[in-house]
């Protein structure tokens, strides 16, 4: 369960972080004065174009349409065509001119397989884009791009009761993989291009990840990219089982060892008490209606940490109602 949770959590990672890495991207294209049309290829690849058309409509006013054909990158395959319109506005202060565009798509592709469809509402200012909202399906992204010498970000990512089967996806190792249950969570990724810092958290309830069923899965983490590290409070409650703290770190670099990072992650069970004796909590049996009974056992620290060999005092069974 450990190291599925751990993959999941990377390929979430790095689809918000992947495709801002690219920043030097070519750029080609035509002007038909006559026909006050135009036609740009933009791609980092000859073979993965983006292709926008503008036509003139009236003053300031264009029709768009942006054709994305097998855009691939470390986790996806992506093709969809958008349509929507671009306006020149001049700016509301008397400097400089507005650029507000509008898309959405249909026949979203991920992976060759249909996908949910996108919208966004984007501005445009001197130096400066921003993203009011840009939609696929349970994610959303907002926030700021400063174009200058140096590309600084500042964009929120969230995430939205995305099913766990549609992360999987991402990851081909994982896509086998029966699963149940939404993930929810925030990723925030600001800073110089070069120097993204990430943090944010994710959290996930009453799923099953193959044959392990979990109450609670929660990760929260930061980093700056591509190392992301996973906090002490991140957990994983079993059901019926083990509640566990989990820590770590993930270099989002390196999707090819993605199982040997998470395997490494330390995974250690929750634990309360004072200084001499410490209660772990074992199993946790959650009844629909009249409470909960929960299983304990308590070990001796000798009054200076845990050790192993001190030996089990006891076992604890408590009722709630």
């Amino acid at each position: 369960m450990k190291l599925m949770f751990g993959l999941l959590l990377g390929v979430l990672l790095l689809g918000a972080v992947d495709s801002c890495a690219e920043n030097k991207i070519p750029i080609e294209g035509t002007l038909n004065l006559a026909d006050q049309t135009c036609v740009i290829k933009v791609g980092p690849h000859p073979d993965q174009p983006f292709f926008l058309e503008l036509a003139r409509i009236k003053e300031g006013n264009y029709d768009l349409q942006l054709t994305v054909t097998h855009w691939k990158r470390e986790l996806f395959d992506l093709s969809t065509v958008l349509n929507g319109s671009l306006k020149i506005l001049p700016a509301k202060d008397g400097t400089g001119q507005d650029i507000k565009v509008r898309l959405f798509s249909k026949y979203t592709l991920l992976k060759n397989r249909p996908f949910d469809d996108i919208s966004a509402d984007i501005a445009i200012r001197n130096n400066q884009l921003s993203i009011h909202s840009l939609s696929l399906g349970q994610i959303s992204l907002s926030g700021a791009a400063v174009l200058g010498p140096v590309i600084k970000l500042d964009f929120m990512v969230k995430i939205s009761d995305l099913p766990l089967k549609y992360a999987a996806a991402f990851y081909t190792e994982a896509e086998s993989i029966p699963m149940e249950g939404n993930v929810d969570g925030e990723i925030r990724v600001h800073g110089p291009i070069d120097r993204l810092q990430i943090s944010g958290r994710a959290v996930s309830y009453n799923g099953a990840v193959g044959l392990h069923a979990y109450h609670m899965a929660q990760f929260k983490f930061n980093g700056i990219y591509p190392i992301v590290n996973i906090n002490e409070d991140s957990r994983i409650d079993q059901k019926e089982g083990f509640s566990f703290k989990v820590k770590g770190a993930l270099d989002l670099s390196d999707l090819k060892s993605f199982p040997i990072q998470v395997k490494n992650f330390s995974c250690r069970p929750l634990i309360s008490g004072g200084k001499d004796d410490l209660e772990w909590t074992l199993k946790r049996l959650q009844a629909e209606e009249k409470g909960s009974t929960e299983f304990k056992y308590m070990r001796r620290t000798g009054g200076s940490g845990m050790e192993e060999d001190d030996g089990l005092l006891g076992v604890q069974r408590r009722v709630e109602f």
